[in-house]
């Protein structure tokens, strides 16, 4: 039994998979195309390979917001290949999953409704306290695989009288109330001040990628972001990939021990990279060039130092 998602996938898919018993090897990554979302050419080649040796791919996870590019996976057609094969299509929208409140884009995750299941991670883009999160099911009926009845606790006589029980529909058995936060925020904040907060975010992004774009020094690789996150690194002209990657290491380092800015770090095809996600609805174009502008000073001290 095979697992398909794409290589950019988050790494709690083969995790997942060890725990339940599959083993990480019954994951099959399938290769992004240049805007960093799953390949259909490559997963429609991948599920030939894996008919060829008589191995059973019954589900398809779509990313719904890539932890890096915050790309979003081709959700339509997706779906059409999960319904074609008879494949169960997850769709992870831990990231992205806000956009259905999102005015300006909410195109962008078109397909999602589509899916047999959704989780979504409402301490992202939703704003919430840690943790804070959800499973949905297309099907209902498809919680009757994690139930489990016992007198003490949920007996079937209450199900037959109607009588709720939330550990029918949960992996855990005690649970903290951690929908009441978001319900309290939609009520209070309300549906268009978020999306106003993620539809901000999300043209910061495009400002910020163009900005750094046409930054001397600097080298920007998602130059049109689909979400709000932009991995970009300082790259000086003439140095070398090993100078450039380990100034980019120590910029990253030095702001996160001054407290003047957290950059998340990452690789892209071997080469360092740093990464802003504008989540924060209050970051403004001119902070971003101000962390630019000291960004270029630690990379110039930095490169001196290593001459």
């Amino acid at each position: 039994m095979r697992i398909l998602c794409s290589e950019a996938a988050h790494f709690t898919v083969r995790k997942s998979a060890a725990q339940l018993g599959l083993g990480e090897q019954s994951v099959v990554t399938i290769k992004t195309d240049s805007n960093h979302r799953l390949s259909m050419d490559e997963l429609n080649h991948q599920m030939s390979i894996l008919e060829e040796q008589g191995l059973l791919p019954f589900a398809i996870v779509a990313t719904c917001g890539t932890t890096d590019f915050s790309s979003i996976d081709p959700l339509h057609e997706l779906s059409e290949a999960a319904r074609k094969n008879g494949i169960w299509l997850h769709v992870d929208a831990a990231y992205g999953g806000a956009m259905i409140l999102s005015k300006d884009y909410k195109e962008l995750i078109s397909g999602i409704e589509r899916a047999d299941s959704i989780t979504v991670d409402f301490h992202k883009l939703f704003y919430q306290p840690i943790s804070c999160g959800a499973f949905l099911v297309s099907d209902s009926n498809s919680f009757q695989y994690i139930q489990h009845h016992a007198d003490y606790l949920n007996p079937q006589e209450d199900e037959a009288e109607g009588m709720v029980h939330l550990v029918n529909k949960s992996v855990q058995t005690t649970r903290r109330f951690d929908a009441l936060k978001l319900w309290m925020s939609l009520k209070v904040v309300g549906l268009d001040t978020f999306a106003e907060m993620i539809d901000y975010t999300c043209h910061l992004a495009r400002e910020v990628a163009a900005k750094i774009d046409k930054e001397e020094g600097f080298t920007v690789l998602n130059k049109d972001p689909e979400l709000n996150a932009v991995v970009f690194r300082y790259n000086p002209e003439g140095e070398s990939d090993q100078l450039v990657n380990l100034l980019n290491k120590q910029i990253q380092k030095e702001l996160l021990k001054s407290g003047r800015a957290f950059l998340a770090k990452t690789r892209f095809d071997g080469q360092v990279y740093l990464k802003m996600t504008l989540l924060n609805p209050m970051t403004s174009l001119e902070h971003i060039e101000g962390i630019l502008d000291e960004i270029r000073v630690l990379g110039e001290m930095f490169k001196m130092m290593e001459e």
